[in-house]
């Protein structure tokens, strides 16, 4: 990352430099569907990333990974959430095979659709 104003940083919330934003994490906290929303549309131009959750597995599959049921979620955040949630969920540390392979399963199918 480059230089960037740190006083728009803290009168904005955020500044912008050579394609990279850093937000601060109270700007983040409150405009953070928006912001993702954002990007993502620049990223995915046919949006499929937007499109309603209506399907009850994909909101079983976010419940199981302790993620939002509502609006965009990020490749990062699945991949956090399957570490975090398989770290006890793991038969090695007490938990049992259904239900690692049941993260393991919701994990799959939430990164699909950054495949698409």
């Amino acid at each position: 990352m480059g230089w960037f104003a740190y006083d728009g940083l803290l009168k904005q919330g955020k500044a912008e430099s050579q394609g990279f934003t850093v937000y601060s994490r109270e700007f983040w906290q409150a405009n953070r569907d928006a912001e993702i929303t954002r990007y993502m549309k620049s990223w995915f131009p046919k949006g499929p990333m937007f499109e309603a959750v209506t399907d009850t597995n994909e909101v079983e599959h976010r419940r199981l990974l302790g993620l939002p049921e509502k609006g965009a979620v990020l490749k990062s955040e699945i991949e956090q959430a399957y570490k975090i949630a398989a770290r006890r969920a793991h038969p090695d540390a007490g938990g049992s095979d259904d239900a690692f392979k049941q993260l393991a399963a919701a994990k799959e199918a939430l990164s699909e659709r950054w495949q698409r």
